[in-house]
């Protein structure tokens, strides 16, 4: 009995030891190689992991060019994070150059950000430069005052591969005199004459001069614009040669006295019918000359003692261009640019709403005239176009003020320096 027991014990044993061993031979089966595994993976889980590789990567080059100043773009193209000129990666190799032109502290149309403009002059020529930082600003004035080259490093380059951008990471340094050999370069050397921009320039043109302010107008700036509010003024200046009107915007106006001595730079030349006139920019840099006086300046007496208003004889008005009628704002003056026939108005100017019936009904009138052998334009409000057809106009039909203007004969207006009429005198004596 005892060696059946051991017998019936060891049978058992073997049957246990088979059964392990086929278990382990059918989990083998189920084993794949990690490479064969990796491409039995769904398609979706692949393509998420390639996404987060993609992912990864994009956001290395964003960290990389916001190290630099820069934002992402893809073959130097704006993209919908860049603005409309894209700043290439910091630029690793230094600039050597002299300073010129460094414009006051300026504040880009929205506000929100304050920048100067100047110049480079390295040993490839001039190119233009934006500086983003006060601090930078002042130690580029002091090398332009010294007449000092300096050498710039951590900078950025615009698209164009020419416009340098200096903000607080850019790096400032004196180069060694055996670095570079070109010398500064005085722009005064291109200083115009007045009598030289009558005659050679051309419109639009750019030009740097030295000037005395013979006449200022003292009267509030004007405020224009159809977007934006700007305030004009206007004053004249002279050299030993000519003297002209140069108009001032913004904070030109209040940059300059009569009287005074200043070098004027990055003017712009207008050309019209009407003559040379000079206007201010952006760009534009107006310094006090100390010590310096122009004495016995061409037309600084009779510029000075220039009448407000100049007057015209007139055969009759050749055409009429425009004709307008539009609602005054009671807070600025200006013209409603958004009419509507609702109770309630708002002003784009002054940002003002307010009711319709309480703003002032004007009317305009723009027409040309015949002088020598050229047009002449001229503008009326309806003050003046009353006192030309000796009725009021606010209430009559455009076809009536058409056909009354175009019928008048042998008068004189007396106008301002821009075209606006002033005063009417009917009755002259047949031309």
């Amino acid at each position: 009995m005892l060696l059946l027991a051991l017998a019936d014990e060891q049978s058992e044993q073997q049957r246990n030891v088979s059964h392990a061993d086929s278990e382990t031979k059918n989990s083998s089966v189920k084993i794949v190689p990690t490479e064969q595994a990796s491409r039995s993976r769904s398609p979706e889980l692949a393509q998420s992991q390639n996404s987060k590789k993609v992912f990864d990567k994009e956001r290395c080059k964003q960290d990389e060019l916001s190290d630099s100043g820069s934002k992402p773009t893809e073959n130097n193209e704006p993209s919908r994070f860049t603005s409309k000129s894209p700043v290439k990666k910091r630029s690793s190799s230094p600039i050597i150059a002299y300073v010129h032109k460094v414009s006051p502290v300026k504040r880009s149309r929205k506000g929100n950000l304050q920048y100067c403009n100047l110049k480079l002059q390295s040993a490839s020529g001039m190119s233009p430069a934006v500086c983003y930082s006060r601090s930078k600003r002042g130690l580029l004035v002091n090398r332009e005052q010294s007449k000092t080259a300096v050498q710039i490093e951590r900078y950025n380059m615009a698209s164009d591969g020419e416009t340098v951008f200096i903000n607080e990471m850019t790096r400032f340094s004196t180069p060694s005199p055996t670095t570079y050999n070109f010398q500064f370069d005085d722009p005064k050397s291109e200083r115009c004459t007045l009598k030289s921009i009558l005659e050679t320039s051309i419109d639009m043109d750019l030009v740097d001069f030295d000037a005395k302010v013979v006449k200022k107008d003292q009267n509030e700036p004007e405020v224009v614009g159809k977007y934006a509010s700007l305030r004009k003024s206007h004053c004249y200046v002279a050299d030993k040669t000519a003297s002209l009107k140069l108009v001032l915007w913004e904070e030109n106006i209040d940059q300059i006295k009569e009287g005074q001595v200043y070098e004027f730079r990055e003017i712009r030349v207008r050309k019209d019918g009407e003559g040379t006139v000079l206007n201010t920019t952006l760009d534009t840099v107006i310094q006090k000359i100390d010590g310096v006086q122009f004495e016995g300046v061409v037309g600084g007496e009779a510029a000075s003692e220039e009448p407000s208003e100049r007057e015209m004889t007139i055969k009759h008005i050749h055409s009429i261009i425009e004709l307008d009628s539009f609602k005054q704002c009671v807070d600025c003056k200006r013209k409603i640019q958004q009419y509507s026939h609702s109770r309630v108005l708002k002003c784009d100017f002054c940002g003002h709403i307010m009711r319709s019936d309480s703003c002032k009904k004007r009317l305009m009138v723009k027409f040309s005239v015949v002088s020598g052998e050229k047009f002449v334009n001229f503008v009326a409000f309806d003050e003046v176009l009353e006192m030309m057809l000796n009725e009021s106009v606010t209430e009559m039909l455009d076809d009536i003020i058409l056909e009354k203007l175009l019928t008048l004969e042998h008068f004189k207006i007396s106008f301002n320096a821009e075209n606006v009429v002033k005063n009417f005198e009917s009755s002259v004596t047949e031309m």
